[in-house]
């Protein structure tokens, strides 16, 4: 028995060590190509999604007598114009639910986040819920039942200060006491638990909470030092803060399951993320990984990446033909892909993107000087596709084992 065991376990290891071939399926500019891409592959990715709305700026003002433009667009599920609008003035703005709701707040001055008029738009372009009455800053999620508000308090934090959690008919159902800015907020898969980063009254520390949204219940709070990065698993049974060099893991009750320090303090917080079936965490600062057993708190190993820009931009977990894999990406525009033992078993390089450096001339006029390189993109993964977001362009990934 203790040999097949052994056995087992060797073949489990020596899979899990399988190199990776990335393959560039897509590659284009147009929403049209995209989503007709997407179309026809539902079948294989049901959770990838046409894009239904785009915001773009085609003018920045530069001072207060000038105002911002946007061009929003429209699309259905072939990628085809629907509608097109063009906005002037000072917004926020966000697309929500799976791309098909977009948030508008108009701000009544360029620098101030007070805003006169807010509603909610479907891919569709019609308005389908004003908020104007709701005195809200801006949205900071909007889920499958319900939305939260963020910030909504004109000076300021007080004694009163709450956030309030509506359902989509704009009714409040629930709200957080002492809490007045949302920093982050992360659902498990089925949004029946909110995991927050709040800021408080107190602005010196933040406070994380863990939220019951079927019972619209507070469950437990713990302060932590500022602008940390949080993590819940998927089925919302642990929760992760990383925080300086140090990570802390909870159970759905906030009793501490383990802690651990892989990182030395250099004033920045680790990333953290859960595999899906809750058995492994990992966390990455700068060039270093660590691999933890999340059932027993196990530091499993940790490496170092030669990267010659090591700051991190995402770690993410995606599994395909029963292998577990690590992909962390870097603003140097590496990404690597790393098997459950530590080794990267691949690693490739993203095209920079470009942005405008501006310059003030002798008269006072901000103009466009010259374009950057930057690491500007986005990234998702469904089903063992890379998806990369870069400006208007979008490039799709196939990961496989060789």
């Amino acid at each position: 028995m203790k040999r097949l065991i052994l056995a087992i376990s060797a073949f489990f290891f020596c899979f899990s060590r399988a190199e990776v071939k990335v393959e560039k399926v897509l590659e284009t500019t147009s929403i049209k190509e995209y989503n007709q891409w997407v179309k026809k592959n539902r079948a294989r990715y049901p959770g990838l999604r046409p894009i239904y709305i785009t915001v773009d700026q085609i003018h920045k003002s530069v001072s207060e007598n000038d105002m911002d433009e946007y061009k929003i667009t429209y699309y259905n599920d072939d990628g085809r114009l629907n509608k097109q609008e063009t906005i002037r003035g000072w917004f926020e703005m966000g697309i929500f639910n799976n791309g098909e709701l977009l948030f508008i707040a108009r701000r009544e001055h360029k620098y101030y986040p007070i805003n006169e008029v807010r509603y909610i738009k479907n891919k569709d372009g019609d308005i389908l819920l004003n908020l104007s009455r709701i005195r809200s800053y801006t949205i900071k999620y909007w889920g499958q039942s319900f939305w939260i508000e963020n910030n909504p308090y004109k000076g300021g934090p007080t004694n009163n200060s709450r956030i309030r959690i509506f359902d989509h008919k704009g009714n409040v159902i629930g709200e957080i006491k002492n809490a007045w800015l949302i920093d982050n907020v992360l659902p498990d898969t089925n949004e029946d638990y909110l995991f927050f980063a709040v800021e408080e009254k107190d602005e010196i520390t933040e406070a994380v909470l863990f939220y019951d949204i079927n019972n619209n219940k507070e469950l437990w709070r713990k302060k932590f030092s500022s602008a940390i990065n949080i993590a819940i698993s998927s089925d919302g049974a642990y929760t992760a803060i990383g925080d300086s060099g140090k990570i802390y893991v909870f159970d759905k009750q906030g009793e501490t399951v383990y802690t651990s320090q892989p990182f030395t303090s250099t004033g920045r917080n680790p990333s953290i993320i859960f595999s899906d079936d809750n058995q492994y965490l990992a966390t990455v600062l700068g060039p270093k990984i660590c691999f933890y057993n999340n059932k027993t708190g196990e530091l499993l190993w940790q490496t170092k990446i030669d990267d010659p820009d090591p700051g991190e931009k995402f770690i993410y977990f995606f599994e395909t033909n029963n292998a577990l894999y690590i992909v962390v990406a870097y603003i140097s525009n590496y990404i690597y892909i790393l098997d459950t033992e530590g080794k990267v078993v691949k690693k490739f390089q993203l095209p920079f993107g470009y942005a405008w450096h501006y310059k003030k001339t002798a008269s006072g006029d901000v103009i466009r000087d010259r374009k950057i390189a930057v690491s500007n993109w986005s990234s998702k993964f469904y089903d063992g596709l890379l998806i990369i977001k870069r400006d208007r362009t979008i490039i799709i990934y196939n990961i496989v084992p060789e």
